[in-house]
């Protein structure tokens, strides 16, 4: 599955890990950031400056349309916080627009997800 191009209202997941205890890393939204690439060339970062955090080292950012209108797209995230490792995500994009669309690559997770659907 991919992200759905030129469409808003979708996500992507990232998890953040402390390789010194090779422990998730939890209450570090503030410190993480996401740089995201629109076919092989950067765009900068997110309208999402910061995640939401999801639990158990899960973070997810917002994305925009003009996020998502390229026919690939990676993100790449960064922490501010020491000894901190979050795997980059990339994504094919598709047309269409199913109710719930994730894929897991190297770790990480994107995805849409409707406005009605929530976490537990």
């Amino acid at each position: 599955m991919a992200l759905l191009k030129n469409t808003a209202s979708q996500i992507v997941v990232c998890f953040a890990v402390d390789v010194t205890t090779n422990l998730p890393q939890t209450g570090d939204a503030a410190n993480i950031t996401c740089i995201h690439y629109k076919d092989g060339i950067s765009a900068g970062a997110l309208a999402d400056v910061n995640p939401a955090e999801m639990g158990g080292g899960l973070y997810y950012f917002a994305l925009t349309a003009t996020e998502t209108n390229a026919d690939h797209l990676a993100f790449t995230f960064a922490s501010t916080t020491a000894n901190i490792s979050i795997v980059p995500v990339y994504s094919y994009t598709a047309p269409g627009t199913p109710t719930v669309n994730v894929t897991q690559w190297g770790g990480a997770m994107v995805g849409s997800m409707p406005e009605a659907a929530t976490f537990r």
